[in-house]
């Protein structure tokens, strides 16, 4: 019980940082483009020596009104497991947003990104660059300068003014046990005193599915490892079709998939089926 409490405490310490005062951390006029981020892969706020960045300068518009921009954020917890980059540094990742209105945000969920390795290279300067091919493809993949499809969008509610942090300023203690136990099961390693397991939400679909990102080390000398894991509604336990181990910045498919087998719904914002049924 000691030990559950204290990756409570520790989760709910890491979410004050990630919650109500993230919106906070940006402080552009481009709050839609900044959200679709952090909806979209985990970005670590909080450490206000290196905030993510929207890189203003370089915002496209299409023909029908989508946004293709860059944030820059340094690497945090879960890109140190990755073996790709080194363990400092900055990154890199491209979007495109489809849509933005009074109301909601609009874009192809997993697939509205890509991630690369960038330079800082003065306060506010950066250098970065996409393969050609690779950024080809990913425009392609957002369908860049085709005619809107919103059926093929997620959606999520959007408010310039909201302060909250994607609507999701509570983590129940029951999920974090939940996700403990299943990563131990997955792993068949206990975690003991010395070890880090830290569980982050991200996001919640309209079934309230909660999707969660994690890191875990067995132990002090173990190497850290990031996963992705979604806990079903009212779920007592997780299995490994609830978890995806991501050891690659391509996570996008993998990370779509595992939603999929979960009955992620892709379309619907939170609250909104509750709504319908009242």
């Amino acid at each position: 019980m000691k030990r559950i409490g204290m990756i409570a405490v520790a989760c709910m310490l890491l979410l004050s940082l990630l919650g109500c005062n993230g919106s906070n951390h940006y402080f552009g006029e481009r709050t839609d483009l900044y959200r679709v981020a952090l909806y979209s892969i985990p970005i670590e706020l909080g450490v206000a020596s290196n905030p993510p960045v929207i890189d203003e300068k370089k915002v496209e518009i299409d023909s029908y009104g989508r946004s293709l921009y860059y944030v820059l954020f340094h690497k945090q917890g879960f890109y140190y497991a990755l073996p790709e980059y080194a363990s400092r540094g900055w990154l890199v990742a491209a979007f495109v947003m489809q849509k933005c209105d009074d109301e909601k945000l609009y874009f192809y969920e997993d697939r509205c990104f890509l991630i690369d390795h960038a330079e800082r290279t003065g306060l506010y300067d950066y250098t970065y660059s996409f393969d050609p091919e690779r950024m080809n493809d990913f425009l392609n993949r957002n369908d860049w300068n085709q005619p809107l499809n919103l059926d093929r969008c997620s959606t999520r509610q959007y408010s310039k003014d909201a302060k909250d942090y994607l609507g999701m300023d509570v983590v129940h203690n029951s999920k974090l046990v939940v996700i403990r136990d299943g990563l131990e099961a997955y792993t068949g390693n206990k975690v003991d005193v010395t070890g880090t397991e830290s569980a982050i939400a991200m996001l919640e679909d309209g079934n309230h599915n909660r999707l969660y990102y994690v890191t875990y080390r067995e132990n002090k000398s173990a190497q850290t490892e990031s996963y992705f894991i979604v806990v079903n509604a009212n779920a007592e336990s997780i299995a490994s079709e609830n978890i995806l181990k991501v050891d690659t910045l391509d996570f996008g498919e993998q990370l779509h998939q595992l939603k999929i087998r979960n009955g992620w719904d892709f379309t619907t914002c939170p609250g909104e089926t509750d709504k319908a049924a009242s």
